[in-house]
């Protein structure tokens, strides 16, 4: 909603920043953070990149800005190294954290300390942590390699000009959260509503097609069992009538 509300650059950045502090004073709210894609949106970013100074594989990568706590946010385990806090800003030398996949494939040895710099970029960046694989656009896809950025490097721009989303863990306060963050975003951008969704109904849409399909199955199983079944009848009817006669 900010950048339909008109905001960019450094005034982007700044409202993000402001969302997330005002978030994270909310009552209930026990994580919060930033991310440009989140799990199952359905949609993200992707750019060859060069590592260790090495010309850029023919591979692409998938990328994501995502703010402090985001892994602890979205319960994604630390592997190896650190994650983004607070201190990762504009001022702060240029890091990243990478997946699993991504070391595996482009890596050699211990992660931590390398370069990585994406296609386009003019920087490289030193990993400071690994996280475990995790899910990116779909469940039907395995994750792919895939390198996070800190939000407040960039203000959340990497391989484009992209938008932000606020995300956070409230368990027992969901409606109280929901309501004062879109009150308060109202607010900022002149009655521009934001659109808040759970990821529970994230992932309900995201295996919309695999419901359709078990509803199917299920339906043409009930009517193959009810066909057999009248079938069935049939011929023992038949067989019955046939040894009445003969008795």
């Amino acid at each position: 909603r900010a950048r339909r509300a008109g905001l960019s650059g450094d005034a982007f950045a700044a409202f993000n920043r402001e969302l997330l502090e005002f978030a994270e004073r909310l009552p209930g709210v026990r994580l919060a953070t930033l991310a440009a894609i989140t799990p199952l949106r359905g949609g993200g970013m992707s750019n060859s990149i060069s590592v260790n100074g090495q010309p850029p594989a023919d591979d692409e990568v998938y990328f994501n800005n995502v703010g402090p706590r985001y892994f602890e946010t979205l319960q994604t385990p630390i592997v190896a190294g650190r994650e983004f806090t607070w201190r990762d800003n504009a001022a702060a030398p240029r890091v990243a954290v990478v997946n699993e996949s991504f070391a595996r494939m482009f890596m050699r040895g211990n992660p931590l300390g390398q370069l990585v710099k994406p296609t386009g970029s003019q920087v490289d960046r030193q990993v400071v942590g690994v996280v475990r694989d995790a899910v990116y656009e779909t469940l039907r896809a395995a994750p792919p390699p895939t390198v996070y950025i800190p939000f407040f490097q960039t203000g959340g721009r990497s391989t484009g000009d992209i938008g932000a989303t606020l995300v956070l863990y409230a368990p027992d306060s969901v409606d109280t959260v929901s309501t004062a963050v879109r009150d308060h975003v109202i607010a900022k951008l002149s009655g521009n509503p934001p659109r808040i969704q759970t990821m529970s109904a994230q992932l309900e849409r995201s295996v919309t097609r695999e419901r359709l399909i078990a509803t199917l199955a299920t339906t043409l199983g009930l009517l193959s069992l009810s066909l057999a079944a009248i079938g069935l009848y049939g011929l023992l009817a038949y067989w019955v009538a046939r040894r009445t006669q003969e008795i």
